[in-house]
Parts: C-alpha cells; structure tokens; sequence
C-alpha cells in the first residue's frame, strides 16, 4: 500500500475501494478490540477477529473498543494467518475527513516486512483510534470463540447481579461493589471461548467489571490474560455506560444451567 501520508488523508470509501482491489475482493467481516491504559506510559494493545475464516490476531489482551470492519487478505495465503510465530503490525487512523468517512486501518505484516499479508479497515466516527502504532508484534491463531445474546441485570435494592446467557443456557451471579442504590439492565452480546469454562461447580469463578464490559476469568490474578472465559458487552443501542460507573472485581463467580 502507499506511503502513511497517504493513508492517513484518504476517506474510508477510498481506502475500501483500493483494499477490494489489492486483495481481488477478498475480505470477510471481522471485528477489532483497541485498548489503552495510561499508567506510567500509555499502554496499546489489539486483538482482531475473523469468525467466518475462524481466525484472530492478538498481542496479549482481550478487551477493548470494537468497530466492526473487514479483513482483508490473499486467499492463497490464509495458511499464513493460522501460524503461531510472531507476526509484525501497525495501526493508522485517517483524519481531515468527515465524520462518517473516519477510519481505523492496521496492516498485517508475515512474511514481507513492506507488504502486509493482511488488513484490517473499519469505520471509526467515534475515535475509537486516535492513535498510531508501527511495527508492534502479536500471532495470528485459530479462532475458538461462541457468541450469544445476553442480559445483564441489578435490582437498585441489591447487591446481586445476574448475567443470563439464554441460547446457550447458561447464567452466572456475583456481588457488586460499589452499587448500592444503582440499578442495571443492559442487552448485548456475550463472547466465550469454550463452554466448558462455563460450566456449574463449586470452584468461584472470577470477573472484571467495567463501565463498557465485563471480562469472566477461570481465577483471579487474570485480569488482561487473554486466557479468559467470556466477556459481555452491551449492544450499540444502549446508551453509553449502560453498565453505570461501578468499576470492580468480583471474586465469588458461579456459573449454572438455565433450567429447562
């Protein structure tokens, strides 16, 4: 692809149109999560993920804010993105453009460190990414992740928080902190890797609460470990901190069949 300049000052139709082309109309649907933490820097970090080819790149983490795009990519080499060895990226964004023409681009780099095996596009108007990254390293892996629709609910007058996950039968309860009085409802959609890590038992399970998601682990200690069990997020449609402005980690997790 051209040079950044370049990219940066193109709308996010004629970034599409120039992908389609380089890439022979060979793109699916894929979504990526971009985090950051300011702690004593600020700390980056991706993860993208292709469902219908079951694959997803990462470097580390799980969680994060997901425009939802297309990967594109040579159909020869999809091999190559099913590899374990390390895998070199950047992310772009596009600016002096309409709000609707705002763009999020990471370039996926195997083989050849000046052209990439991959890319990733997708509209931004928000700003998810106001950043940029050159020559960061994740892997590429095969996917092994459900999706199911979900609901997450808070009586104001308990301290008792319910997630029901009804197509696939599952429903986990924890105790909030920090949300007396705070009632919540939120729908959305609730990501697993397998089921068996949702499975009822005596061993508390564990889970990271945050105003735009909550991220289940097997133990506690896991928090940003992609090795995760799910994680909830809520649709779109909500408003924003659907979830309220409670920010804990609840401890004593316990996952059980829905009865029949």
């Amino acid at each position: 692809m051209a040079s950044i300049d370049i990219i940066i000052n193109k709308t996010y139709d004629q970034l599409f149109a120039e992908l389609s082309k380089e890439y022979e109309n060979n793109f699916v649907p894929a979504a990526g999560l971009f985090w950051t933490r300011q702690q004593y820097t600020m700390e980056y970090a991706i993860r993208v993920v292709a469902p219908t080819i079951m694959r997803e790149f990462s470097d580390g983490i799980n969680l994060g804010r997901d425009p939802e795009g297309f990967l594109f990519f040579h159909s020869d080499r999809l091999g190559i993105l099913n590899t374990k060895a390390q895998s070199r990226y950047s992310v772009y964004h596009n600016s002096n453009t309409t709000t609707d023409q705002r763009a999020v681009l990471v370039q996926f780099f195997t083989m050849d460190p000046n052209k990439p095996e991959a890319q990733f596009l997708a509209k931004d108007p928000n700003q998810t990414v106001n950043w940029t990254l050159v020559s960061r390293v994740g892997n590429w892996s095969t996917l092994e992740e459900g999706s199911a629709a979900a609901h997450v609910r808070k009586a104001s007058n308990s301290s008792e928080m319910t997630i029901n996950v009804g197509p696939i039968g599952k429903y986990a309860t924890f105790k909030t902190s920090g949300g007396d009085g705070k009632s919540v409802d939120v729908w959305g959609t609730f990501s697993f890797k397998t089921l068996s890590a949702l499975k009822p038992g005596p061993h508390a399970t564990y889970a990271d609460y945050n105003s735009d998601r909550i991220i289940f682990y097997p133990d506690s200690g896991w928090t940003g470990s992609a090795d995760f069990s799910g994680f909830f997020i809520p649709l779109e449609t909500e408003p924003a901190k659907a979830l309220g402005d409670m920010s804990f980690e609840a401890v004593n997790v316990h996952w059980s069949d829905m009865p029949l």
